[in-house]
């Protein structure tokens, strides 16, 4: 009987948190401004470039990427 390969252990990546989130608009506007700074919580680092953040404004749900600081923006339009 031939032996079955073991599966190498799969990688977790550290959590994370949004450890500032806002929404901007000035009176008049169109458009709302998502706003999020995501670091890992293990170290308070940003996450790497390329993190998926989900918004949820006025019931739609918004995707956008993070940059190079952990922050990632969206623009939702107004009623």
């Amino acid at each position: 009987l031939a032996a079955n390969a073991v599966p190498r252990p799969f990688q977790v990546a550290p959590a994370t948190t949004a450890t500032t989130a806002r929404g901007a608009a000035t009176y008049g506007d169109t458009t709302a401004t998502l706003t999020a700074t995501v670091t890992r919580t293990s170290s308070g680092q940003p996450v790497p470039q390329g993190g998926t953040v989900t918004f949820t404004f006025g019931g739609t749900t918004y995707t956008a990427k993070t940059d190079a600081q952990g922050v990632a923006t969206a623009t939702a339009p107004l009623p």
